[in-house]
């Protein structure tokens, strides 16, 4: 792996093909978790932090790109770790779409905070194709392709749902925990939505979907203008 930067950690993920029966080249059971070593290097570093701050939020570049839903195996053990170590809310990103909520002992997991901005189109992502390979590539890989009318926001459609998440703290302690609904427009810009908006409840809907589709136990309601997120 790359060395860290200063105030990153590194935790390298080891993916494991099992074959599913003895036909040749069939699907695969696919495993995925931690490498030990990395890891625990991780979990030193939150532990060191853990008394030099009143909050310890741990950012995770993670998840199954372009994947609505869908969390890989070694996700939540590597979140519930680091909460165990000391972290306070866990913000996962990377996947391009969101993913559900969940809490453990606690303590808030957004297990995928979607795309939000981008400032890259199809040609640009794929400068040595061609739209229409391009598009064929995403269908293959991934089961979708880019929304002709979104040319500079050439995701999964369900990417086009975000989140702005917001935390009170008093006390030393996080005291409430919501999230702003957002629906990116044409031009690849968030657009921020409220409860009397069709939109707001479109995202409000999206979310409750997903995170109970992935199993998660999040629950969620409207708080004024703003979605409140609680065990």
């Amino acid at each position: 792996a790359t060395p860290a930067k200063p105030g990153c950690s590194y935790v390298n993920i080891i993916t494991h093909y099992e074959p599913s029966h003895t036909s040749p080249e069939s699907p695969p059971l696919i495993y995925s978790f931690p490498e030990p070593g990395s890891m625990e290097a991780m979990l030193d570093d939150i532990k060191k932090l853990r008394s030099k701050c009143d909050i310890l939020v741990l950012s995770l570049h993670k998840g199954r790109v372009h994947t609505p839903v869908v969390l890989d195996k070694f996700e939540q053990p590597l979140c519930y770790a680091a909460i165990d170590a000391g972290a306070d809310l866990i913000l996962g990103g990377h996947a391009h779409v969101l993913k559900g909520i969940e809490f453990y002992k606690g303590k808030p997991i957004f297990h995928g905070m979607g795309n939000f901005i981008t400032v890259t189109s199809a040609l640009t992502v794929a400068a040595n194709w061609n739209m229409a390979q391009w598009i064929e590539r995403r269908k293959k890989m991934f089961g979708f392709e880019p929304d002709p009318e979104y040319p500079n926001y050439a995701f999964h459609p369900e990417g086009k749902q975000q989140i702005i998440a917001k935390f009170i703290i008093n006390n030393k302690k996080i005291t409430k925990i919501s999230f702003i609904p957002c629906i990116v427009n044409k031009k690849g810009q968030p657009q921020i939505f409220k409860k009397s908006d069709d939109k707001g409840q479109q995202v409000f809907d999206y979310m409750q979907k997903i995170t109970l589709e992935a199993g998660l136990n999040a629950k969620f309601d409207w708080a004024g203008e703003e979605v409140a997120v609680f065990e």
